[in-house]
């Protein structure tokens, strides 16, 4: 082996060392204006999740190409709108969703809000079912699951509707994965745990038909928060196409009502508001207050929409699930919320056993495995597993018959 010269050594040791300076100075250098400009991407799971966005995006306008070649270098150049439509795009979607019927299952009044101000901003075709929330109606489901009895309507659907969407409740899904076929395209939106309020003798049956239906592509998986996902995971079942699409914070359409019916405070303006949900609400946040001598009114579980806390100095919230429609509507109205800070969430599930959050376990220990997280969930939902699921929730479904005409067609 032949030794170079110590001129030449130090000359390509120095040129190396100049090389990797420049290279290094250049990736810092790239991160910082990345960041300035909001374009960085923090992590793998937010680059994976918005490269499906873009190829949408990128799908749409290819297939629109020949008709506005300047708007396609317009979309190209946007860096931080990635679940912004363009104009273009919106109306793209517009166009090729116009009057294609959709059935829309819900027993939530949030989610039917919700959805009911999408379909008229895209004028779809859309009709509202919502299930009768009784016993009765339950046992049929739980029939059609265990001994494949159901009823033909669910058939009839398939025939009649391009898209059907089951929100809220999953178990609502089931009689159309029963059908040996069903050429409407089936769409679960999961705004909750997707085997809330099921009981252990049908639990696991469903859990299968569910997981199948995922893995096979039977259904298509929209979640309205990430934790569904993850929830989803740790219960053995991977959703590896998905959307997540938040709530658009559009809340019930409350007819005229005499507002002083759900407030009592003369200065309300000047008052905190906390709704009487769970036991914290009543053994930890009313005494604080108490305690701090802040002026403060309890509302009713049913306190009448933003409309009513937006007369209030702030609301003071602690939370007794992980996403819940009413947070997104009031937020839209401009309410102040107050919250815990993430490590205070924490001493009080730790600290206080009147504190009620629906997926405790897993905020308390993130090293657990997923059998003890699903055993200490389903303690959890004990009490709630025991009740009418006509009684379930007050913030569900009360009073709302299904629509004879799509809410997307204009009069």
């Amino acid at each position: 082996m032949i030794a170079l010269p110590r001129k030449i050594q130090r000359f390509l040791i120095i040129n190396v060392i100049i090389f990797i300076s420049v290279l290094l100075f250049y990736q810092i250098l790239k991160l910082l204006v990345e960041i300035a400009t909001d374009s960085y991407v923090a992590s793998d799971f937010s680059q994976y999740r918005n490269g499906h966005y873009d190829k949408m995006i990128s799908s749409a306008n290819n297939n629109n190409n020949n008709n506005n070649n300047n708007n396609n270098n317009e979309n190209t150049n946007i860096k931080n709108d990635k679940y912004i439509l363009s104009e273009k795009n919106f109306n793209f979607l517009k166009q090729r969703t116009f009057n294609i019927p959709i059935l829309y299952i819900s027993r939530h009044e949030g989610t039917i809000s919700n959805f009911k101000y999408i379909g008229e901003t895209l004028n779809w075709n859309v009709t509202i079912y919502s299930p009768e929330s009784s016993s009765m109606q339950w046992s049929e489901l739980q029939s059609c699951l265990m001994e494949n009895n159901c009823e033909s309507k669910y058939e009839k659907y398939c025939e009649e509707y391009q898209y059907i969407i089951i929100s809220d409740i999953m178990f609502d899904v089931v009689p159309f994965l029963k059908l040996p076929k069903c050429k409407a395209k089936i769409i679960t939106e999961i705004t909750n745990r997707y085997d809330v309020f099921l009981k252990d003798e049908y639990k696991i049956e469903f859990h299968k038909l569910f997981k199948e239906a995922i893995e096979k592509m039977k259904i298509m998986v929209v979640v309205n928060n990430p934790y569904e996902i993850y929830y989803l995971c740790r219960n053995g079942i991977h959703v590896q196409r998905y959307g997540l699409i938040r709530s658009t914070g559009s809340p019930p359409i409350v007819e005229d009502y005499d507002e002083s019916l759900f407030y009592k405070s003369e200065e309300p303006e000047k008052t905190i508001a906390v709704i009487s949900r769970s036991k914290q609400d009543s053994m930890l946040s009313v005494p604080a207050l108490q305690a701090l001598d802040i002026p403060y009114e309890v509302l009713n579980t049913r306190y009448g929409g933003p409309k009513i806390l937006a007369k209030f100095k702030a609301l003071l919230y602690l939370p007794y699930q992980v996403s819940v429609m009413a947070m997104m509507e009031n937020l839209r109205a401009k309410i102040i919320y107050l919250l815990p800070s993430p490590s205070m969430f924490k001493r009080l599930l730790e600290t206080y056993n009147e504190y009620h959050f629906t997926e405790s376990s897993i905020f308390l220990d993130q090293s657990a495995s997923s059998e003890d997280a699903d055993k200490s969930n389903t303690y959890d939902r004990k009490e709630s597993n025991n009740e009418e699921v006509e009684n379930y929730i007050d913030s569900h479904v009360e009073d709302v018959e299904e629509l004879n005409e799509p809410i997307g067609k204009k009069k």
